[in-house]
């Protein structure tokens, strides 16, 4: 068999009527192998999105390599080192692609990089069209969390990473507006977390972060999973911010689920208006090497604090005719609305392969699925319900994804990275968006892009057809309305 750089096919939906109406293309980026344990090859286990060669399209970056859109059939080398590992002993030297800005304000997408657990996290600068390594910069030299990202924490117009120091705090780090070349500045949340809890604290591999506007004053607070901490008013003067704690690990409240986790935390958290009622409610996996997806709904405890109300999505293995699904692992999730209904719908997948062939996790060698959770609201507050859509059964979800319009319909596509390659699933069979002005396409090369990618939006929500469309960096962007569901575009 001849290997490939492109594999198209369209997904087998039709046993899902609910997703039917959006078919997928699975566009395979690394090529196959033969005679290998893992088939495909693999070069890291997270990915990022962006134009990084001005060209008006979206590319893919995972491990040290860029495969230039729309067609991802010619690939470039940006990093240095080694191009390929093996998945059954070995991680990839770039672990984790993180959220791709433009670190010097140059006009230029660069692409952040997580060199593992416990490991630095560093930058590489775009050379502006340029070809061979591109230079590489500090942001921490130690960064914890294995699910460290770059968010729009401070709504400043840039993005911050969210990590945890060597000992133990949790916190973000923004770079010098001066010299971005320099190691990015640590600012301190929240102190190590409190002994006797169910969640091993902020160290090297624990699991669990995220950000949102949590008691609605208008700021951003940052969750863990033992935890959220308040932003508070002002920042001057670098104050601790307040803490507030909760199980969103779940530990001791679901043993049924968690009894054989290891208490690391989940992958990424969100916030959103679940059942919308009028607050924040949080979407989290419970443990990113063993079982269980929730949503947290928001409640008031008797004192008027904020807590939280556990409403499980999947739990283990023995629970599978309860929830439709079970799958172990799901170490990186996007929250967005997937099929145009409005409502935010979480994909995610199995790591498979974490800790290499052999390894001790929950159901190691099970299938590596990937997964679409459909959000459909019912009468009242917490009846919201998410309906399980297999995407794939053989590629999973590594360490980060993404879910971003790639093929310029106006509709989110999916991108995967891990031990079993690199792929892109395209929506098709779909009606574009026509958006005021010149067409979609033009916009596009003039530096025009949907505000749909959700990691990375503070949250400034506007009605429509196709989703809830977010500024991405939520600054005062320059923002036009599509002709469409009221989606909303932006420039860079």
């Amino acid at each position: 068999m001849r290997a490939t750089n492109a594999f198209p096919f369209i997904l087998a939906l039709a046993a899902a009527q609910a997703f039917a109406q959006i078919p997928f293309k699975k566009v395979a980026l690394t090529p196959i192998t033969m005679g290998t344990t893992e088939t495909p090859l693999f070069v890291g286990e997270g990915v990022t999105v962006g134009d990084f060669n001005k060209d008006g399209n979206l590319d893919v970056a995972a491990g040290i390599d860029i495969w230039l859109g729309p067609d991802f059939t010619k690939k470039q080398k940006y990093g240095a080192g080694a191009e390929t590992f093996n998945g059954a002993t070995g991680y990839a030297s770039y672990y984790m692609n993180l959220p791709a800005m433009d670190v010097n304000k140059d006009g230029w997408m660069d692409i952040p990089v997580s060199a593992g657990v416990g490991g630095k996290d560093f930058w590489l600068e775009n050379p502006k069209g340029g070809t061979g390594t591109w230079v590489e910069h500090p942001i921490a030299a130690y960064a914890g969390f294995e699910t460290n990202c770059l968010y729009p924490l401070l709504k400043n117009g840039s993005l911050q990473l969210l990590y945890a120091t060597n000992d133990k705090k949790v916190g973000y780090a923004t770079p010098d507006p001066a010299d971005p070349t320099k190691a990015w500045t640590f600012h301190q949340v929240g102190d190590p977390s409190p002994p006797g809890g169910s969640y091993n604290g902020y160290i090297l591999n624990s699991h669990g972060l995220g950000m949102g506007d949590i008691n609605g004053d208008g700021r951003n607070d940052v969750m863990v999973s033992d935890a959220w901490f308040e932003q508070p008013a002002s920042l001057v003067g670098d104050p601790l911010w307040i803490r507030h704690n909760f199980d969103f690990n779940q530990k001791k409240a679901h043993p049924e689920i968690t009894a054989t986790n290891q208490a690391w935390g989940g992958s990424h958290m969100y916030t959103s208006d679940v059942d919308g009622d009028g607050d924040s409610d949080v979407v989290a996996a419970l443990d990113g090497h063993g079982w269980g997806l929730a949503w947290f709904e928001q409640v008031k405890a008797t004192d008027g604090s904020i807590t939280f109300k556990d409403h499980i999505i999947m739990g283990a293995r023995t629970q599978e005719a309860t929830y439709g699904v079970a799958f172990s692992e799901l170490h990186s999730l996007q929250f967005i609305d997937l099929n145009g209904d409005g409502l935010k719908d979480i994909v995610t997948g199995k790591r498979w392969w974490a800790h290499n062939k052999g390894g001790a996790d929950a159901e190691n060698e099970g299938a590596a699925v990937l997964y679409a959770f459909l959000q459909k609201r019912g009468a009242g507050p917490g009846t919201t319900t998410f309906t399980p859509v297999l995407l794939d059964s053989a590629v999973g979800s590594g360490c980060r994804l993404e879910v971003v319009d790639m093929n310029t319909d106006g509709y989110p596509d999916v991108v995967v990275a891990g031990k079993k390659g690199v792929y892109v699933y395209l929506s098709t069979n779909r009606t574009p968006i026509a958006i005021l002005g010149p067409s979609w396409a033009q916009a596009r090369r003039s530096g025009w892009r949907l505000s749909i990618m959700a990691d990375r939006s503070p949250g400034l929500a506007v009605s429509g057809g196709v989703s809830k469309a977010l500024n991405l960096l939520g600054a005062s962007l320059p923002i036009l309305e599509a002709s469409h569901g009221g989606v909303l575009i932006r420039k860079d």
